[in-house]
This record gives C-alpha cells, sequence and structure tokens, in this order.
C-alpha cells in the first residue's frame, strides 16, 4: 500500500455517493481513482466533475484501490462489499452496514477472516456533541430520540429503521454501557412495504430505558436526543440533567469526517479503526424487522 497517498475509489455515485466522491477527491493524501455506478451518465457526470474516471461495474477497480467507499442500495451491499473484503482491501460501507443481520454477520466475519478494516457510515459517531457526551462520565438512566425527515423518495429497500433510527441505534450502543434487554417497537407503512414512522422503546440490563422515534413522512425535520441522569451532571453541552443536542458545527453529509482516508493507516487512538461489533448489527439489522405491528424482540 503506497502510504503516501491512498487510492480509493467510490462504488455507487447517487445522492450518497457523489458526495463521498467530491470529498475523498479533495483530500490531499488521497487520490480518487475512479466512480462506478450502473447508471452510465451519472458515472460520467461525477468523474468529470472530480477528474477522475467512470466505469459501469466496479469490477475493474478491484486492482486499482487500496480502498473503498460502498454507496450502492442497502440490498447490494453485502455482494459488493464481500467482493472488496476477499482482496483484503478495507471498505468504509454506507450505513447500514447490509439489509439484514445475517448479512451484517456475514461481513463482519469475513472482515475478521481476511484481517481488513471493515467501517459503517455513522457519520453522528464525529458529531462534536456526541464526542463531548463521550467525554462525560454519562450514566443515563432515560433517553428520548427524535429523528424526522420528508419523504425523499430514496432508500426504499429499506424502512425508517435502518434508515435514520440507526444513527440513534449506534449512539445509544456507544453512550449506554449495559447489554440490551428487550426491545418493543412498533411501524407503520406510508409509502411502501416497508415502515415509514417507526417508534422504539429500549431497556437496557442496568435498568435504562430509551425512547426513539424516526419518520421519514415528517414536514418538518426535526433531529433531537436527551440524556437524564438520577443526578445532575452541570456542564454547556450538558445542562443539567437534561441533554439535547442540536446545534451549530456539527459533522454532515457536506463536510469531510476527520478519520475518513486516514482511518485505513494503522493508527494509535484512532476512532475509526475498527470493525463493527457483531452484536450491535444484530441490534441494528435484526432486532428491528420490516414492522406492521406492535411486537416484543429478546435481545441476543
Amino acid at each position: 500500500m503506497n502510504l503516501s497517498r491512498l487510492r480509493v475509489a467510490v462504488i455507487g455515485v447517487g445522492h450518497l455517493g457523489k458526495e463521498h466522491a467530491r470529498i475523498l477527491a479533495g483530500m490531499a493524501d488521497v487520490e480518487l481513482v475512479g466512480v462506478a455506478d450502473v447508471n452510465g451518465e451519472q458515472a460520467q457526470a461525477v468523474a468529470r466533475r472530480l477528474g477522475t474516471q467512470a466505469f459501469t461495474d466496479y469490477w475493474p477497480l478491484l486492482n486499482l484501490v487500496d480502498a473503498a467507499s460502498i454507496v450502492v442500495p442497502t440490498m447490494h451491499h453485502k455482494a459488493v462489499a464481500a467482493e472488496f473484503l476477499r482482496r483484503h482491501i478495507p471498505l468504509l460501507v454506507e450505513k447500514p452496514l447490509a439489509a439484514n443481520h445475517a448479512h451484517s454477520r456475514a461481513l463482519v466475519e469475513l472482515a475478521g477472516q481476511n484481517d481488513t478494516i471493515l467501517q459503517v457510515g455513522h457519520i453522528e459517531r464525529f458529531n462534536p456533541a456526541f464526542e463531548e457526551l463521550q467525554r462525560r462520565p454519562l450514566q443515563p438512566k432515560f433517553v428520548t430520540c427524535e429523528r424526522f425527515g420528508p419523504f425523499s423518495g430514496r432508500s426504499t429497500d429499506i424502512g425508517v429503521v435502518l434508515d435514520l433510527m440507526i444513527h440513534d441505534l449506534d449512539l445509544l450502543l456507544a453512550l449506554v454501557k449495559s447489554p440490551v434487554a428487550a426491545v418493543e417497537a412498533l411501524g407503520i407503512s406510508l409509502f411502501g412495504r416497508n415502515e415509514d414512522v417507526a417508534n422504539a422503546r429500549l431497556l437496557f440490563a442496568n435498568g435504562c430505558v430509551a425512547q426513539l422515534s424516526a419518520s421519514r413522512a415528517s414536514p418538518t425535520p426535526l433531529c433531537q436526543h436527551r440524556f437524564f441522569e438520577a443526578a445532575a451532571v452541570p456542564g454547556p453541552a450538558l445542562g443539567g440533567t437534561a441533554s439535547p443536542w442540536i446545534g451549530p458545527g456539527q459533522t454532515g453529509p457536506g463536510q469531510p469526517c476527520p478519520a475518513q482516508g486516514r482511518a485505513v493507516r494503522p493508527a494509535p487512538g484512532n476512532p475509526a479503526h475498527r470493525r463493527p461489533c457483531p452484536r450491535s448489527t444484530y441490534l441494528r439489522a435484526a432486532a428491528f424487522r420490516p414492522l406492521r405491528a406492535s411486537r416484543r424482540h429478546p435481545a441476543r
């Protein structure tokens, strides 16, 4: 691997993929060697704008890259990502990791077998407010998470849980240092076969309760989290026992993630230098199947 400049490709350059490509093309230590998309016109347009090569198939790129971003529809994550992992090529896969727990676990195991870095695009982990919360001795007893947005017509191959709520599941697993004991969830389909509105209640073994709501059918966007503790923890980021974190300075789709690009190089203490945990992918991809009625799922 050339440690002076990483050769990277983006597979899938639709709404999110073109942003991956744009950000990578602007990194001094990265060479964007190509973009691939089954829509040849889209691939050509992105390639021309960024001064790279366009492909309609990812196979030629397998021999040209040191790392890759996988931003194809979720149903294709496993098939595409597996080909790179078998060749020991580090990956950033857009969230969710895969469409179900079996596929998620298979990718995690394949990455382990090939000693290859596999990451998921949970950009909220680099939200400055979340990073501040991680630095504090937080022991939440009750958590509320709300994530609402309008219907975009994208990601219809998955439901709102894997589309939006998955961000909050990831943050909860990082902040609540306890196993999940039970999950109750309710989902409603409005536009297709998958849920577009969902509400979930998570009970952790330490007694913490989390209430999550997500919608991709809301006329007003909203992203808000509150953490309540038994005793107040003063500080500007927490605001006592309640901690809503929405505000300026957040890392978003239009900004480079601090660890993107350098994560494929060994670096002690690098927070992105890791593989997804199979336990967490179970909660993300399996405990919230497409919902039509309230169900109770035991945690594994």
